[in-house]
């Protein structure tokens, strides 16, 4: 592969092999448009390669950036990026393809190559905010939940279900939580904060005997006690066995990690998860709290805490933003919620700010609400 590359490259050009089957090629003071150079090398490549007296056939997925093509200076490392980023986007589309760095279309693509180049350390841009998950009857704290942030290199913030997304298509997906996992009990431990920390793990790494690993193995380097994790299954794509994902959650649950279900109401399987996986916590979605009809709204709660009380789960409320979502879910039986109504994802330094010491744990066993005269106000 290489000798062929060499011989459709200049004398003055660079060609190096940079991983097992990558290659890169540095090309000096060409005006060509750059797809007619990767044309040029692909149709070289697509002759068979005699290999023991058989024929093989390869199909190359190129990625091409131009230097200084973000208006300033580029880096070495830069430009290996931005054709990482291309080249990927290229393999999403087929084989044999050559796609150019647009840095408004390369966004989104930019995540996986900034895991990658993170080497399972934290990468540029990344950051943890927490928000507060509250006890309905005094509205103190009962844990934080780390969400994740990116900004990409151009500044711009990307949405979390964007970069989360593009990391499970790109196969990082167990990459994203192992980090996010580690980072966060890290920073609440360094923090000083007695809390317990809720952590999205993607449903794909239930069962998955590495994932577990790597929970043991954050526990051994931060100190934390598992008694203070709850681990929230996310349905970013299915449980692949549900009963290998039930064993491993039994597992958890033997070490003090309690698991929930999050936004339950709006996956596919959420029913499915709830009757096969022996979680601690439900977690409401947030669309169920945004009807116009408080009547109907009390009436859909009612029967989906309800189910989750008679199974010896906690309910979690999501998607909290205005007292009278409060007080309907706190009517219909929820002890706990969550939202910008008690308060936005922050920083942990901005957090720990005014903490207030949690008032119970999550996760004890679908307990009843007993309702005062007074709504939470």
């Amino acid at each position: 592969m290489g000798e062929r590359l060499r011989r459709h490259v200049r004398s003055e050009d660079t060609l190096a092999r940079i991983g097992g089957d990558e290659f890169a090629i540095l090309i000096d003071g060409v005006r060509d448009i750059p797809e007619l150079i990767a044309d040029r090398l692909r149709v070289a490549l697509r002759d068979p390669f005699p290999v023991h007296g058989s024929s093989l056939r390869v199909r190359a997925s190129m990625g091409l950036v131009r230097s200084g093509g973000e208006g300033g200076l580029q880096t070495p490392d830069d430009l290996l990026r931005q054709a990482d980023i291309s080249m990927y986007a290229g393999k999403r589309l087929g084989k044999d393809t050559a796609v150019v760095y647009q840095p408004s279309a390369g966004v989104r693509a930019e995540f996986p190559a900034a895991l990658r180049e993170a080497q399972g350390g934290v990468p540029d841009g990344f950051a943890l905010a927490y928000q507060p998950v509250v006890h309905l009857p005094d509205q103190t704290p009962a844990a934080l939940e780390a969400l994740a942030r990116w900004t990409a290199p151009n500044g711009i913030l990307i949405a979390p279900e964007t970069f989360v997304a593009v990391a499970e298509a790109s196969g990082l997906g167990a990459t994203l939580d192992a980090m996010v996992l580690g980072l966060a009990c890290r920073e609440v431990k360094d923090a000083g904060l007695d809390v317990d920390i809720h952590v999205n793990v993607g449903a794909a790494r239930l069962g998955n005997p590495t994932f577990e690993e790597q929970v043991h193995r954050t526990f051994d380097e931060c100190g934390m006690e598992p008694s203070r994790l709850v681990l929230e299954i996310t349905e970013t794509v299915p449980i692949v066995d549900l009963a290998d994902a039930a064993a491993q959650i039994e597992r958890f649950k033997a070490l003090g990690i309690r698991i929930a279900l999050d936004d339950f109401g709006a996956g596919y399987n959420s029913l499915t998860y709830l009757h096969a996986l022996p979680v601690d916590i439900v977690k409401l979605d947030r669309s169920l709290a945004v009807g116009a009809d408080p009547e109907r709204d009390l009436a859909l709660y009612r029967s989906v805490i309800g189910l989750c009380t008679d199974l010896g789960m906690d309910v979690v409320a999501e998607g909290i933003e205005t007292q009278l979502q409060a007080d309907t879910v706190y009517a219909a039986g929820c002890a706990f919620a969550q939202g910008h109504l008690f308060g936005k994802p922050v920083a942990i330094s901005e957090l720990t700010r005014g903490w207030h010491e949690p008032s119970g744990q999550i996760g004890g066993g679908g307990r009843e609400v007993n309702q005062p005269t007074n709504q939470p106000t």
